[in-house]
């Protein structure tokens, strides 16, 4: 009886194995204003709020995500560039301005918002299917934005 019970997880552990082909890969092209996305990251989250969210970098416009659960997602694009100064010490950060202050990174870059979140075409709603697949992000002002 205690070897038929040490069996049962070794078998649940093979049949659960063979079933992890169903996971999808998701590549391709990410652009704002018809201009690659130099660099960013791309989130897929399930359209219902249930499951994991998977993610990967965008680097010179071109996207990987590998084991993105089939089904309906939301396609998110966060993309921003470091530019300005850095602040080395306390004293540095005490001479930046107020309105900078909010725009300093963790690691004392002035963030640049490349890609608006309210980008049209951002936080779209798709249906990855198994195996690979290709999905071009092309995304734009939004309307109430010139």
């Amino acid at each position: 009886m205690r070897r038929a019970l040490a069996i049962v997880p070794a078998v649940i552990g093979l049949l659960s194995a063979g079933c992890g082909g169903g996971a999808a890969s998701v590549s391709g092209l990410v652009s704002f204003e018809d201009q690659p996305v130099a660099n960013g990251y791309v989130t897929f989250a399930p359209a219902d709020g249930k499951g994991p969210v998977v993610g990967g970098a965008v680097t010179n416009g071109r996207y990987t995500v590998a084991n993105v659960p089939p089904g309906p997602k939301l396609v998110k694009v966060e993309a921003s560039s470091g530019a300005g100064p850095s602040v080395q010490t306390s004293e540095d950060a005490a001479r930046v301005s107020k309105e900078l202050k909010g725009k300093y990174g963790a690691d004392g870059i002035i963030r640049t918002e490349t890609v608006p979140p309210d980008a049209a075409g951002n936080n779209q709603a798709v249906e990855v299917r198994a195996g690979p697949q290709t999905l071009d992000l092309a995304l734009k002002k939004p309307a109430n934005r010139k």
